[in-house]
């Protein structure tokens, strides 16, 4: 079967020989003159100069003198003309989304001739349709169908919003012509409109060549018929329709919709029996993979026999429909192929400079001005500063801002905080306006560049980068030009849009011979070409063909009663280019994902076609993955020499070590945590604390307390004394002083609370409060200890063994000692029993509050100066405070335990097989078999839990 471009070049050279080069071939899309010129150049004999190569766009806009502007210069245009016919203070950030949509209906009507004054006609009656439009009866019943059901009579406020717009968009498009004329720019369907209408004036065009051949052109606009019928009328042109007879001769065939009435009214150069392909033998297979990334990793499997037949790939195309595959499908190219073309291009939101430029994007827009200066916020920040680029180009600087944030909880931080260089001054700053922030993200765009090719001397990857930053610079030169006229003020909100939206469109060309090897295409680049061998990707209902309409501001009734293109108009086009694809093709391999998220997993309605129209043979594979998960295995640490070396620097009091109530509550809970934790000295992610959790919480009222009552150590409280503190500003103070020490990490620190920190501080308050009340109970009382260490040798074997904590607070009521444990969380106050608490299989989490008191009872009874006194432990459990009935004594046993020494002795005989265990070589650190007690662990993920 030959290619549909051979037979081109054999009949064009044919006609002219080597006056070729006065024919110009007018193309769908640019890649076919490439292959074009290939299989010209196959057929002469001696050098000839190379035909002119033109897409219809290109074309049109040299004979009409207008030159074609940026989308975005034009939507600004259109917003200076809509503004001004309006009369309407309305801002281009509410404009812009709408605008776009505006402009693309505009392309619409100039490039289907319609009579634009007739189509934003306002109807007052629906009698006059008949009387003012002349189209086809066909088309006025859908008009007038429309405007039946506007009901113009009895319009809400939407209806009646629609109506004053409509009413005004025939005058706003005129306008907006004449002043995209007046510039000699225009947008496409402008330029179209403008070679139709020379051509009806009669007005003569002088055309730069003496013929025209059109080649491979399907769906035709109204310009484009009326253009090439009257090339054909005057012999101007020769017409090169790309079909199959299958789809061309069944009126029932979608795929055939347009060329069908192509053929009747321009004639077809090329004999018919070179279009009977489609319906002769083809290997077509149907493969339904259960993943994207799976059918990117079929690739290799199917073209590994292509490889044996034939090394030569240049007939060997990879067709994306989805074209988000694009890297995927790169890296699942078999290695042994060396020529691979990509005509897609590089998706600019796969690079670090588009994560980049939207991590600037997110750092300015939660930016918060407070008291004049701009603040950042610490996860946009830390963002940035993770980002590669940063860190390449300031990474000293970087490291050390992001131990600062951490260290001191800096949840917003000001400029003079960031600027530790002058790069991060640049990056960390407030630009004032929509056209500020484009000029410094051009700055900042420049300087990044310079600063990455000055750190990668000698690197072949930063070529990659600069080629990024340049594909960006470029387009943002053109937003800024745009800008810099000052016509149009634009928010921030509208710049951010705006660069977002033109970044994901953004590409970044690759580099290579495009017509050597195997060819990676979107579905449009497949226009005129053909392959031997085709692998199409995601054939799947709504992606081949796609199901969205585009968005108009025309209404689908009016568009279709106006002749404008819909839905069907797409499904048609879509069809064409399906069939056209694999007409000459001899191997077709056609894969769907059959679980995409979000959509049912069904294949094309085109592979629905191929399997029940009698005229293929095809067959169809199901591939499914075989995933199996391992069990999951146990991990034991066996105590070595070198855990047993860790493990004895609790037993030399002059390393400073202890093992502390929380690490022998973790040893209880699970013994691999506490070897994670206090053996190997892993450290749990530390982090930003911006909302204020259990810990912090217990924090701030721990310090808050210690604040209140460190005036009165070693000194009598009485009643009145907590009834001052009471009245006075002394409980919110405390509460700001530890807010200071404990969150912003800065005693230094002035600013205001903030958010949920407000909430926090007047809760915090609040339980200090009735913590007062229910102290005011046991007045008079004398605090002799305040968050004080409290550290003792036990005797275990032939080792001595430091243990000790932090107790929040000892005082003496009528000579009892009290050791108090503040407790923020839900904690029990009661035990069954003292074995209860040591409980392996049971939960001693849910106990570890009493047996960190019991602990602390029994460290303290240690010191000289307590031995032998009577010690009370008690907890002041703030869920449990707020009862009229709370008391702080713990019940173990159904007994209140006045003394500790109530239970000290089967206290410590159980603290000591602990102790005697941890310290047994033979005993392993293993896994907890209770997987509930894994749930809040931070180690879980090692033990893959």
């Amino acid at each position: 079967m030959t290619p549909f471009l051979q037979l081109v070049a054999q009949d064009l050279y044919k006609q002219h020989g080597s006056g070729i080069q006065d024919v110009c071939l007018v193309f769908p899309g640019k890649r076919a003159g490439l292959f074009f010129n290939r299989h010209l150049s196959k057929l002469v004999e001696k050098p000839i100069w190379s035909p002119p190569l033109k897409t219809i766009s290109e074309l049109m806009t040299e004979l009409s003198g207008l030159q074609v502007a940026d989308p975005l210069l034009l939507t600004f245009q259109l917003f200076e003309t809509y503004r001004k016919i309006r009369k309407t203070d309305e801002t281009f950030d509410n404009f812009y989304a709408w605008g776009e949509v505006l402009l693309n209906d505009f392309d619409d009507i100039d490039k289907y001739l319609v009579d634009a004054s007739q189509l934003f006609q306002n109807i007052r009656d629906i009698r006059e349709i008949e009387k003012r439009f002349t189209l086809p009866e066909e088309q006025l019943q859908i008009i007038q169908g429309f405007w039946k059901n506007v009901n113009l009579y009895d319009a809400g406020p939407f209806k009646q919003d629609f109506l004053s717009v409509w009413a005004q968009l025939h005058e706003i498009y005129e306008a907006f012509k004449d002043s995209l004329r007046s510039q000699g720019i225009a947008y496409e369907g402008m330029i179209y409109r403008d070679v139709y209408e020379q051509l009806k004036s009669g007005s003569p065009i002088q055309f730069p060549y003496k013929k025209f051949a059109v080649v491979g052109f399907n769906a035709l606009n109204e310009c484009e018929k009326a253009f090439f019928a009257y090339l054909d009328k005057t012999g101007k042109a020769d017409f090169y329709w790309d079909y199959d007879t299958y789809y061309v001769s069944n009126d029932w065939h979608e795929a055939g919709f347009f060329i069908r009435n192509n053929l009747k009214l321009l004639p077809q150069r090329l004999p018919e029996e070179e279009f009977n392909n489609l319906t002769q033998p083809k290997d077509i297979q149907m493969i339904s993979v259960p993943s994207d990334v799976g059918q990117t990793k079929m690739i290799a499997a199917l073209m590994k026999d292509w490889l044996l037949e034939n090394t030569d790939l240049t007939d060997t195309a990879i067709i994306l429909a989805d074209e988000q595959l694009l890297i995927p499908v790169l890296s699942s190219i078999p290695a042994d192929i060396k020529d691979v073309n990509v005509t897609l291009g590089y998706p600019f939101r796969l690079t670090p400079v588009h994560s980049f430029i939207e991590t600037v994007i997110s750092l300015q827009r939660n930016m918060r001005m407070q008291s004049n200066t701009s603040k950042y916020y610490h996860k946009d920040v830390m963002a940035m500063l993770h980002h590669p680029y940063v860190n390449t180009i300031c990474v000293d600087e970087a490291a050390e801002l992001m131990e600062y944030i951490v260290k001191n909880n800096r949840i917003f931080l000001t400029e003079a905080e960031l600027h530790k260089n002058a790069y991060l001054k640049l990056l960390f700053q407030l630009p004032s306006d929509g056209l500020a922030f484009a000029k410094y993200l051009l700055l900042l765009g420049t300087t990044t560049a310079a600063e990455l090719k000055k750190h990668s001397i000698g690197n072949k990857e930063s070529d990659f980068h600069l080629e990024y930053w340049f594909t960006f610079i470029s387009a943002l030169n053109r937003l800024v030009e745009i800008l810099k006229t000052g016509k149009i003020e634009a928010g921030m909100p509208v710049i951010f849009r705006i660069i977002r939206k033109m970044t994901s469109g953004l590409s970044v060309p690759f580099k290579g011979e495009p017509l050597a090897g195997l060819q990676i295409m979107g579905v449009l680049e497949t226009r005129t070409l053909d392959f031997k061998k085709v692998i199409v990707l995601s054939t799947n209902e709504g992606t081949f063909p796609k199901t969205e309409a585009a968005v108009s501001y025309i209404p689908y009734n009016l568009r279709k009663g106006f002749g404008l293109p819909a839905i069907e108009h797409q499904d048609a086009i879509f069809a064409y280019y399906f069939y056209r694809l694999i007409q000459r093709a001899s191997k077709v391999s056609l894969l769907y994902n059959s679980q995409p998220p979000n959509s049912s997993g069904e294949m094309s309605r085109f592979l629905y076609q191929l399997k029940y129209e009698p005229a293929f043979t095809q067959h169809e594979t199901w591939m499914n993955f075989s995933i199996s998960f391992p069990g999951e295995k146990d991990i034991v640490i066996n105590k070595n020499a070198q855990i047993i070396e860790a493990l004895n620097k609790y037993t030399q009091p002059e390393t400073g070590a202890y093992l502390t109530p929380t690490a022998l509550s973790a040893y209880m809970e699970c013994s691999l945590r506490f070897y994670f934790k206090y053996i190997v000295g892993i450290k749990e992610k530390e982090e930003i604390a911006e909302d204020i959790e259990g810990s912090m919480f217990g924090k701030l009222l721990h310090y808050a307390m210690q604040v209140l009552y460190f005036p009165y150590l070693e000194k009598e409280i009485a009643g009145q004394d907590i009834q001052h503190i009471l009245k006075g500003n002394a409980i919110e103070d405390a509460v700001m002083a530890a807010f200071r020490k404990e969150y912003f990490k800065n005693e230094n620190h002035s600013e205001a609370l903030h958010g949920k920190s407000i909430i926090v501080k007047e809760v915090l308050i609040r339980y200090i409060r009735i913590i007062l009340e229910k102290d005011s109970k046991y007045a008079p009382f004398i605090p002799v200890a305040l968050e004080e260490r409290f550290k003792t040798l036990v005797k275990i074997g032939d080792k001595q063994l430091t243990i000790g904590g932090v107790v929040d607070r000892m005082d003496i009521v009528e000579n009892n000692y009290r050791i108090i444990d503040y407790k923020t969380g839900n904690v029990e106050m009661t035990s069954a029993s003292v074995a209860q608490l040591f409980d392996r299989m049971g939960n001693t989490k849910k106990y570890s509050a009493i047996f960190q008191s019991l602990l602390y009872c029994q460290v303290v009874l240690q010191q000289d100066k307590f031995k032998g006194k009577p010690v009370t432990p008690g907890l002041y459990a703030l869920r449990k405070i707020v009862d009229k009935q709370f008391d702080y004594h713990l019940r173990i046993e159904k007994k209140v335990v006045e003394d500790y020494s109530m239970v000290a002795e089967e206290f410590q005989n159980q603290l000591y097989q602990v102790f005697q265990e941890i310290f047994n070589p033979e005993v392993p650190f293993r896994k907890v078999e209770d997987k509930a007690k894994c749930e809040y662990c931070g180690f879980k993920g090692i033990c893959h839990r």
